[in-house]
C-alpha cells in the first residue's frame, strides 16, 4: 500500500514518469484497478500492474459483502482460490512456486520433511495439500490455472493519454 500512496503523492506534486515497468500484489489493501490508472496518470510507458487475491482474503477482499469497497479494505477481484470458506486464513498463503509432490533438495535428490536425504524412497509434499485445499477447490475465481496464487493482469480503465 506504501508503493500506491507514494506514487500517487508523487504525480500530484508534478513528478510523474517515474519507472515503474510492473508492480505485484499479493492480497493487499491496496485497490489495484486504482493503482493501474495511477500508473497511467504517472506516464511511464509500458507499466503493469498485477494482483492476486484469494476468494476470502479479508485484507485484499472481504469476505463480508459489506466491506467490499476499495474505500474500506482493498476491494479487489478475487483471482483464485476456494469459495464460500469465510473463515479460511488466506491472507498469508500465497505461494511464488506451485509445491513439487515430493520433496526434493536443490540437487533433485529426495528427502524428507527435515532435510534428510531418503535415497529412492519419496516423501510426498505436505505443502503441495495446503496449496491445494487454499486454491484450486473454487470453481469459479482461479484465473491462472497452473499457479493460481500468482498474480494477473490488471488492465487499468482509464485511456493513457499523453504518453511520455
Amino acid at each position: 500500500m506504501t508503493a500506491s500512496v507514494a506514487l500517487q503523492n508523487a504525480n500530484r506534486n508534478g513528478l510523474t514518469g517515474i519507472p515503474i515497468r510492473e508492480a505485484r500484489f499479493y492480497g493487499t489493501a491496496t485497490h489495484v484497478p486504482r493503482y493501474a490508472n495511477q500508473l497511467v496518470t504517472n506516464g511511464y510507458e509500458g507499466s503493469r500492474a498485477y494482483s492476486a487475491v484469494h476468494y476470502t482474503d479479508f485484507v485484499g477482499r472481504s469476505p463480508a459483502a459489506f466491506l467490499r469497497s476499495p474505500y474500506t479494505i482493498g476491494g479487489n477481484a478475487p483471482t483464485g482460490g476456494v469459495e464460500n470458506k469465510p473463515f479460511m486464513y488466506s491472507h498469508s498463503s500465497y505461494f511464488r512456486e506451485k509445491p513439487k509432490d515430493i520433496l526434493i533438495d536443490e540437487k533433485g535428490r529426495n528427502i524428507d520433511a527435515n532435510g534428510n536425504l531418503t535415497g529412492d524412497r519419496k516423501v510426498e509434499n505436505p505443502y503441495r495439500d495446503e496449496f491445494n485445499k487454499k486454491w484450486f477447490e473454487g470453481p469459479n475465481h482461479n484465473l491462472n490455472r497452473n499457479n493460481p496464487s500468482l498474480p494477473v493482469l490488471v488492465p487499468p480503465t482509464r485511456p493513457r493519454q499523453g504518453v511520455k
